[in-house]
């Protein structure tokens, strides 16, 4: 079993959601990887990545296996020490146990399954957060400052109104 929160993140399509990964195979977690990218490519509503602990930004959703506890433990460190309350959590576990959460997939890990949970996840997370992320607003107020940056010049240098002269031909 693997522990990760290593990043692919691919150039940013319209709403990244930041995915982290606590316990699943190296298979599982190739196939998350491949699944999340194929998303970033995509003129989908949401598209997702691979969180990167080492940067900024917290994970907007964690997929887990519950009856990992390494994985458990892992996942309650990144929530003390970023100092953030527990991120919404898809459980991957095995048929015939519990159900421990409210998303829930069985393993194997069926790509389509598990691309439909995350976007309800992130719907769900759309009706309760706001609607841009801290990065997502830091990055649009500073295309707003540059804009007004590109505006404010035209706007203080206006021509000055020219004379016109009538001249009239024989």
């Amino acid at each position: 079993m693997l522990m990760n929160s290593i990043s692919t993140a691919l150039p940013c399509a319209s709403k990244k959601i930041l995915i982290s990964v606590f316990g699943l195979s190296e298979y599982e977690l190739r196939l998350v990887r491949s699944v999340l990218s194929l998303t970033m490519a995509s003129g989908r509503r949401h598209s997702y990545a691979l969180f990167d602990a080492s940067q900024a930004g917290d994970p907007d959703i964690v997929i887990l296996d519950p009856d990992n506890n390494q994985a458990r433990a892992a996942l309650q460190e990144l929530i003390e020490t970023r100092s953030i309350p527990e991120p919404a959590t898809v459980f991957i576990s095995n048929a015939g146990k519990a159900q421990p959460g409210k998303y829930h997939l069985l393993h194997p890990l069926v790509p389509t399954k598990m691309l439909a949970l995350l976007d309800q996840v992130a719907d769900e997370l759309e009706k309760v957060l706001p609607a841009t992320s801290p990065v997502s607003a830091a990055v649009a107020q500073k295309a707003e400052m540059d804009k007004a940056a590109n505006v404010q010049p035209l706007l203080q240098k206006s021509p000055q109104p020219r004379s016109c002269r009538v001249v009239t031909v024989p």
